[in-house]
């Protein structure tokens, strides 16, 4: 569910760029905001971890604490 509302939410942003392209400069702003909005779809999925991840407080753990993570995540959180 959370991924049709991210990609209506994406073709929402995309159609009011292309809208507002065509608006102020009819055929050529049009494709410069085509264009604009590719970059910036881009950019999101591109950059999403690295945005996502710090607004939940999380952090990357240490080599040695990764190692007990996935023993502990196999072994149902006993180890």
């Amino acid at each position: 569910m959370n991924q049709i509302r991210t990609l209506l939410l994406l073709a929402t942003l995309t159609a009011s760029l292309l809208w507002a392209g065509h608006a102020l400069g009819g055929q050529a702003s049009l494709v410069f905001a085509l264009l604009f909005a590719g970059l910036m779809t881009f950019g999101v999925r591109w950059f999403s971890d690295k945005t996502a991840l710090p607004a939940y407080g999380l952090r990357e753990i240490s080599p040695d604490r990764r190692s007990r993570s996935a023993r502990q995540a196999q072994t149902g959180w006993k180890a």
